[in-house]
């Protein structure tokens, strides 16, 4: 799935979720990660390990459950200030974390509609479907039917 796309139906299902643009900016920029950290990691040469090990939904799902635990608060854009003025950042850092960790485990499912992810191998792609090619129209489909029911739900 393209990465557009990808922030795209994460933004829209985590706000539609949460109603806190705090916890969807954090989980946005975290759908983007599963890709990002191969580059770093393996440069141009990541498609031979592209979807495997970054692609394990364990490490964000295990990531989701440490900061939920350690994140006491809600952080929202009306209580951002307040929470910082009292010396809660750490709160703050695993409350942003945490949907960060959500936003790389949703970009993971949202794989498995194109292709092929790990499951409990992380070095083997074991799970999904081929719904449609990356960056074919059925992606854009795909992606524009997901923002309707989101948009359906929220309103």
């Amino acid at each position: 799935m393209k990465w557009h796309n990808h922030k795209i139906l994460t933004a829209a299902v985590v706000f539609t979720a949460t109603h806190n643009f705090i916890s969807t900016i954090a989980a946005t920029i975290g759908s983007i990660f599963p890709d990002l950290i191969e580059i770093w990691i393996y440069g141009n040469n990541s498609n031979k390990n592209h979807r495997k090990l970054s692609h394990w939904w364990v490490i964000y799902l295990v990531g989701i459950l440490l900061f939920s635990h350690f994140a006491k608060v809600t952080v929202t854009y009306s209580n951002l200030l307040q929470l910082s003025k009292e010396g809660h950042l750490q709160m703050i850092l695993f409350f942003i974390a945490k949907f960060f960790m959500v936003g790389a485990l949703l970009h993971i499912i949202q794989d498995a509609f194109c292709g092929k992810v790990p499951l409990f191998n992380p070095n083997k792609k074991e799970f999904g479907f081929r719904m449609f090619k990356t960056g074919s129209f059925g992606e854009y489909v795909f992606t524009s039917l997901v923002i309707i029911i989101m948009v359906t739900i929220f309103i």
